[in-house]
């Protein structure tokens, strides 16, 4: 009769067998595995070689579907393009006929005759005029005083165009904003009264805020005060379109006027 001892130890040797076996039959697998790759790859390597060997000796098709060529001497038997600015640029050739200007030259000097006209501006007008006007004869007399205010006022009004306008288009048929200013005996604005409105909210503010900057005088002439000493003075602005770029944005042309009351 068996010892128990010695069945413990068979089944040992036993378990060990068959983790070997196991261990075997899966490095037989991984090899199979690897020669099966080796032999799919040198297989499609070989496809490969035929198909370029045959699309060398074949005209290059061409589609409307996009295609990688790795070979530029396929493309065309042409020699490479040479890179710009390499070779000389040939000399302008010299017309036989010295009398009679080139086409070039006929165009660009009419383009030049005609560059305002040409252009674009649907709402352009001939008579119109930016810029600034005295409006009665004592802003004549006190000339220095009125185009300071002038210039200040119209310099605000053309900084805040864009920003207060929104750069869009102003409607054509606007009537002049006029606005009465009223100035201490030192220079220093004191009140805006609107007297006419554009008929635009945009336009009548804009010139608002162009007063409350420009309207202002460090040293007033005493002669051109008002009765109540102090200084008061009419202004009317215009504004329209001069322009507009590819994007719609508008650029205007402003025309301010004084008079002082």
């Amino acid at each position: 009769m068996p010892l128990p001892g010695y069945n413990r130890a068979v089944a040992k040797r036993m378990v060990a067998r068959k983790q070997k076996l196991l261990q075997v039959r899966k490095l037989i697998k991984f090899a199979g595995l690897i020669l099966v790759f080796m032999a799919l790859a040198c297989t499609a390597q070989k496809k490969k070689s035929d198909t370029d060997e045959a699309a060398e000796g074949a005209p290059l098709v061409v589609t409307n579907q996009p295609r990688v060529v790795t070979d530029l001497s396929r493309l065309s038997p042409a020699a490479t393009v040479a890179v710009p600015g390499e070779t000389a640029t040939p000399a302008p050739t010299i017309s036989a006929d010295k009398t009679r200007p080139s086409a070039n030259e006929v165009v660009t000097h009419k383009m030049a005759a005609e560059a305002a006209r040409l252009r674009y501006n649907p709402e352009a007008t001939t008579s119109y005029r930016g810029g600034v006007k005295l409006l009665n004869d004592k802003a004549r007399q006190f000339a220095n005083f009125s185009d300071l205010l002038l210039q200040q006022t119209l310099k605000a009004a053309e900084q805040a165009a864009p920003d207060k306008l929104e750069n869009r288009r102003v409607p054509g048929d606007l009537k002049p904003v006029i606005l009465t200013t009223v100035l201490d005996p030192q220079g220093r604005l004191n009140e805006i009264v609107i007297d006419q409105h554009s008929g635009d909210l945009l336009v009548d503010r804009w010139f608002i805020e162009a007063c409350k900057k420009g309207v202002w005088s460090r040293n007033p002439p005493p002669g051109a005060r008002a009765s109540d000493g102090n200084y008061r003075l009419r202004f009317e602005a215009t504004v329209i379109n001069a322009s507009f770029d590819r994007y719609g944005v508008y650029s205007y042309e402003t025309a301010v006027g004084l008079a002082i009351l």
